[in-house]
């Protein structure tokens, strides 16, 4: 049985999953990046013996705590876990389970780890070489990372269906917002990824351009929790677009866009610079 380096089955898993999240309704593109200067192109190729046999470990951001080992494979222990819809606590871990059960039925031998990192731990696991890649959001923390990108997502500003906020914006037919209008919820609760997480970064960012500091009521490591927070009325959020279909229709918190460039994030595969060498 042939053993393949990692940067063919790095490259190959990165197609997969640029591919699917593309399908999703992400958007984006597959150019690969040095140091966040935009140079480069990862060549990625699917051309693989069927009989290959390697592993590749892949963090994923905002997910559920857990490890998951050989997470495509239907009799591993994550496979088995996953394997019932109810154990499934994040949509990004959702994503890349279903990814590899596909990966894992065209190349058995290929044993795909997924760890859940936050932003500020990525950089460190990536570089200490502890895992192979990395699904994180722009900007990299360290120079030293190379990255091919994923998708862009727009950040939502999510807010209970029945809340008095939705007054605010009641001439908002397209439920579409400029940064001006943000400054209207100078006054509300808002609840936020705890420090160490880009999409608080992005978050914060968004309420200071509308000029004013966010009162944060209460800090979680998931933007699933936001939502569910939001759900019960404890203060309103901003959230990943992909975190909308988690909730059927008539369950879903209003969601309104943002009208500019900073209320969107760019996700990449990220890894360390010649760590694909082999």
């Amino acid at each position: 049985m042939r053993k393949l380096g990692r940067k063919a089955l790095a490259l190959s898993l990165a197609l997969v999953l640029g591919t699917s999240m593309l399908l999703t309704g992400c958007g984006g593109s597959k150019s690969g990046n040095k140091g966040g200067s935009g140079d480069g192109d990862l060549g990625i190729s699917m051309k693989l013996d069927k009989n290959v046999k390697g592993d590749i470990s892949i963090m994923v951001w905002s997910g559920d705590g857990n490890y998951y080992e050989d997470i495509g494979n239907p009799d591993s222990a994550a496979g088995k876990k996953l394997a019932d819809p109810a154990n499934i606590k994040a949509s990004n871990v959702a994503q890349v389970y279903a990814v590899a059960k596909k990966f894992n039925e065209t190349y058995p031998n290929v044993k795909i780890n997924v760890v859940d990192a936050f932003s500020n731990e990525q950089s460190k696991l990536l570089l200490q070489g502890e895992v192979d890649l990395g699904i994180a959001s722009l900007p990299l923390m360290d120079s030293r990372l190379a990255y091919a990108k994923l998708f862009e997502e727009d950040i939502l500003l999510a807010i209970h269906k029945d809340s008095h906020v939705n007054d605010y914006f009641k001439n908002k037919d397209d439920n579409n917002l400029t940064i001006e209008d943000l400054n209207k919820l100078r006054s509300e609760s808002f609840i936020m990824c705890q420090k160490g997480r880009n999409l608080r970064d992005i978050s914060i960012a968004i309420c200071h351009k509308a000029g004013f500091e966010p009162n944060i009521v209460y800090e979680t490591p998931s933007c699933e929790n936001i939502t569910e927070m939001i759900l019960q009325d404890i203060g309103l959020g901003f959230v990943p677009r992909r975190t909308i279909e988690a909730y059927p229709p008539d369950r879903r918190p209003r969601y309104y866009r943002i009208l500019d460039d900073i209320s969107s994030q760019t996700f990449v595969l990220a890894y360390r610079e010649g760590a694909l060498s082999r």
